[in-house]
């Protein structure tokens, strides 16, 4: 979210672990009490004090090896329990195979881990896996996702965009031809005809029939504490303002900079106004302005925002602006 891996390994060293979280489990509460800092907690775990890159990313993988959602209704219907799935999901995991959802949403896992371009945007606005790649052929190809738990999410596909399981399941009866959209493995293109029986089948598999309900009540292996950013309207704490923020013209605009605040623990972006009128929300800590007034004293403010909508107090920076001739 902005931060290199070295500032990353920075900031833990001197935080101490989750301390804007709230109604942690005993274990992780035990655990935090006994050694109360990132530092002691590595060293438990590592053998020595050291917080590097790799492991922050050994420390995250072990601790999702732990998370296996594989108590849904599928999975004890798959193992031999008939009465697992009600009749509307038995009837939605027959369509899911008839109408080759699962040639992508493989099971066990429900995903084949590949990616595919299904067409939801236009590839010149969407690259997807391009930008990794740097591929023509993976020009908008996202990864396959998992539908395990999926019943239990907010918003549906890469963009967020549906905001009902129905409604992201319509898309593929009704997803338009756009360039460069594949054709699903092994079954040609999509041609749907299904009933709206079906698709209330499919969704109720989907949202019921693979939803593990351990995840569902977070309960152990899934229970977790509340984060700051969960708080909600309820949290009015203003995040600390950023540090040492500063304008400098020069000849593709005015460069902003910033340092985050000595406490940036809940912040997810930041506001940045020029002459009072906002400019940019970003979550990095730098900002090219290309389109600052030809000439004049222009005045900069910047302010932190958390996930509940709380900003900090504004900094400021003022430079001003001389465009020559040919600019």
């Amino acid at each position: 979210m902005g931060r290199t891996w070295a500032e990353l390994a920075r900031k833990l060293q001197r935080v101490r672990p989750l301390a804007l979280a709230t109604h942690l489990p005993r274990d992780v509460a035990a655990a935090l009490a006994a050694r109360p800092g990132y530092p002691r907690l590595f060293a438990v775990a590592f053998g020595d004090p050291a917080i590097t890159p790799v492991r922050i990313a050994f420390a995250i993988a072990d601790y999702e090896r732990t998370l296996v959602a594989d108590q849904t209704p599928w999975d004890r219907y798959e193992a031999g329990d008939r009465s697992a799935l009600s009749r509307s999901e038995v009837y939605g995991w027959r369509a899911m195979q008839t109408f080759h959802c699962v040639n992508c949403h493989e099971p066990p896992l429900f995903t084949d881990n590949r990616f595919f371009n299904t067409g939801l945007r236009r590839i010149e606005f969407d690259a997807g896996r391009e930008n990794v790649t740097h591929d023509p052929a993976d020009a908008g190809a996202m990864k396959v996702p998992s539908l395990r738990n999926v019943g239990l999410m907010a918003r549906f596909m890469h963009t967020g965009q549906f905001a009902n399981l129905a409604a992201a399941i319509g898309f593929y009866q009704n997803a338009p031809v756009l360039p460069g959209r594949d054709d699903i493995p092994g079954a040609g293109i999509y041609s749907f005809n299904m009933s709206v029986l079906t698709v209330g089948d499919i969704r109720a598999f989907i949202a019921d029939g693979l939803t593990d309900p351990r995840v569902e009540k977070e309960t152990f292996p899934f229970d977790r504490p509340t984060l700051r950013s969960e708080r909600g309207a309820g949290d009015h704490t203003a995040p600390q303002a950023p540090a040492r923020f500063s304008a400098e013209y020069g000849p593709k605009g005015v460069t902003l900079r910033w340092s985050a605040g000595t406490d940036d623990k809940g912040v997810v972006d930041y506001v940045l106004e020029r002459d009072g009128v906002v400019l940019a929300f970003t979550t990095k800590r730098h900002f090219l302005d290309v389109s600052a007034p030809d000439e004049g004293r222009v005045t900069y403010r910047l302010r932190a925002r958390d996930a509940a909508a709380n900003v900090s107090k504004a900094v400021v920076a003022k430079v001003d602006v001389r465009r020559g001739p040919g600019f």
